[in-house]
């Protein structure tokens, strides 16, 4: 009810409607007879009403309508009306029900429950999110239950409109290879969402959305991977990888070594001298640990360009597991400015 087609030149464009217009439409509704379609016209107008209202509520809805809870159109609007969902989702429900009342009068049934894979491949996520609502001593948390129940709302309604909106001129008779690669995304997105990061009741997009998202980070990360090869970097993570592989020992005990030089006196000139004390020990293997950090990667071919190619997100990671191989002790800075030595080509 919210915008009309209106034509400018070659252009159409789209603007609220009117008044009169609004009014038009609803004595449309008037001479069908149905109060619930005049009570979510009328919600409709009002467009912040519905903004609290909890995103189960829906699921709910539509689930019931797949158990046959509502037997003509005209109930599931008044179940619209008296539940405050957004009057604007009528449309699409009573669309959803045509659907599921002609599969089901084609004795289909509810294809979540006839179809094995649907009817295991529900379990087991729901299985997934029961684990993310169960405390350390295994029992189920206070609101684990409330999560399962719209967990599994939320998949009935996408497996539902999955089955329905199958493109069969596109692609072909929908096979059980296709319900089960859904079923993965379906999984991973249901078992993600349904947690304590996001709650028992989150704000679900639905899986066609989720699998453009999926998509789009897929393109990226090709993206990312090509310029990784070119730019070199992928080589030089390996060649970091390598060496924290096969020197895993002499790297560990890097610290050691050079603190060695401070008990025995190898390293020692005019300038070296310290107090032998903790303290100055330390100095003594800050002020000698960077070189011998850099000695064990000299090998390795790092440029100014492979840095600047670089995410700082990966590069602070590999300073992290360089750091870790040498045992924990020896701070990111050093690690960073054994690093900047070994960079060719930077200032």
């Amino acid at each position: 009810v919210s915008a009309t087609a209106e034509m400018k030149g070659a252009e159409t464009g789209m603007r609220d409607k009117n008044y009169v217009e609004l009014m038009e439409i609803r004595k449309e509704f008037e001479k069908i007879g149905n109060p619930a379609f005049i009570a979510n016209f009328d919600n409709a107008m009002d467009n912040n009403r519905f903004i609290d209202t909890d995103p189960a509520v829906y699921d709910q809805l539509v689930s019931d309508i797949f158990d046959g809870v509502y037997e003509n159109q005209e109930q599931i609007a008044d179940a619209i009306e008296q539940l405050n969902l957004d009057p604007k989702l009528l449309s699409s429900t009573l669309v959803l029900f045509d659907k599921w009342e002609k599969d089901f009068n084609k004795n289909r049934g509810n294809i979540h429950e006839t179809n094995s894979l649907y009817k295991n491949g529900i379990v087991f996520i729901q299985n997934g999110v029961r684990g993310n609502f169960t405390n350390q001593k295994g029992f189920m948390k206070d609101n684990g239950y409330v999560a399962i129940r719209n967990a599994h709302n939320y998949m009935k309604r996408e497996i539902f409109n999955f089955e329905n909106n199958w493109d069969a001129e596109k692609n072909g008779a929908i096979t059980d290879t296709d319900r089960d690669a859904f079923l993965q995304k379906l999984g991973d997105m249901t078992i993600k969402y349904f947690s304590d990061d996001y709650g028992v009741n989150p704000s679900m997009k639905t899986m066609p959305e989720y699998e453009l998202e999926i998509q789009e980070e897929l393109r990226i990360q090709k993206e990312k991977e090509n310029k990784y090869e070119t730019e070199g970097v992928t080589q030089f993570q390996t060649e970091i990888a390598e060496v924290l592989e096969t020197d895993k020992l002499e790297l560990k005990a890097l610290r050691d070594k050079v603190a060695s030089g401070f008990d025995d006196g190898f390293f020692f000139s005019d300038t070296d001298w310290f107090d032998l004390d903790a303290t100055d020990k330390q100095q003594y293997i800050d002020s000698k640990i960077v070189p011998v950090i850099a000695e064990v990667f000299k090998d390795v071919n790092y440029t100014s360009q492979i840095r600047k190619a670089m995410e700082q997100e990966d590069f602070n990671l590999m300073k992290e597991n360089i750091a870790i191989a040498l045992g924990g002790l020896i701070p990111i800075e050093q690690v960073d400015a054994a690093l900047k030595m070994l960079e060719k080509g930077s200032n």
